[in-house]
């Protein structure tokens, strides 16, 4: 006998994803804004001394300028949570660091 011819699905490609859906809310806080990369490493190094529970989470050092024309570098951190992004930017204000939840 004849094998049945296999019905082919049509191929579909996902939607690219828009930002909403790429990262979901809350899991991206801002740090800190520092004038310089190294400024902004070394920023780096010492939260993570303060707060280890973000060793293992994602940095993003974004670059932009002000209105006075300086060049600036935010640090964001990119969390596992919308929870955990509330929790680490309460305990950074207590200490008196700045915190935001961006996205």
């Amino acid at each position: 006998g004849s094998k049945p011819a296999l019905a082919k699905s049509p191929v579909r490609e996902a939607a690219w994803p828009k930002p909403s859906d790429a990262v979901p809310l809350g899991r991206i806080i801002r740090i800190g804004t520092y004038s310089t990369p190294q400024k902004n490493h070394k920023a780096w190094q010492v939260a993570l001394r303060r707060y280890p529970q973000m060793q293992g989470l994602p940095k993003i050092i974004g670059v932009y300028r002000d209105k006075r024309g300086r060049t600036l570098y935010p640090l964001y951190v990119m969390t596992n949570a919308r929870a955990q992004s509330d929790w680490l930017c309460r305990k950074m204000k207590r200490d008196w660091r700045r915190c935001t939840v961006i996205a």
